[in-house]
């Protein structure tokens, strides 16, 4: 936990990433994830999100609802034009998020990556444009806000 802190300081500090925390309403105000904001390209008005929720609170709708809200404030204030987001190819449930809130499966990266204890992996890409963004927001404009 310290190592990840000094590195979350570091790219803060560097102004590479924010990592924002995802809290759940019951019990209030508990630490469930955290979401990262990361590869910020002002050239072609993109960044990259990491997202993690604690397995406990898995399948409770934070993923979806931090996705939702993040999303919604870079296309509408920040005004991005892309978000991507690589994903294991095996986590499934994140994949099944990621389609529910809009995002497109673009392919895989395939040996693109080195992980510390699993050496050369693919990560799958999921994408949101402000257009796709735009298309989803009409389609989801009568969903009841989340609550938990």
């Amino acid at each position: 936990a310290r190592y990840r802190l000094m590195q979350i300081e570091s790219k803060i500090r560097d102004k590479r990433s924010v990592t924002l925390g995802v809290y759940s309403n019951v019990p209030l105000n508990k630490l469930v994830g955290t979401l990262d904001i990361t590869d910020i390209n002002d050239a072609i008005s993109s960044i990259s999100l990491n997202i993690l929720i604690d397995k406990s609170y898995c399948n409770k709708g934070y993923g979806s609802a931090a996705i939702d809200a993040i999303s919604s404030y870079l296309f509408d204030l920040v005004k991005i034009n892309r978000i991507q987001v690589l994903v294991m190819p095996n986590n499934i449930p994140c994949k099944h998020t990621l389609k529910r809130c809009g995002f497109i499966h673009e392919g895989t990266i395939r040996e693109g990556f080195v992980w510390p204890d699993k050496g050369l992996i693919d990560l799958d890409i999921y994408s949101m444009l402000k257009i796709d963004y735009l298309n989803y927001k009409n389609r989801t404009a009568d969903r009841s806000h989340y609550k938990f």
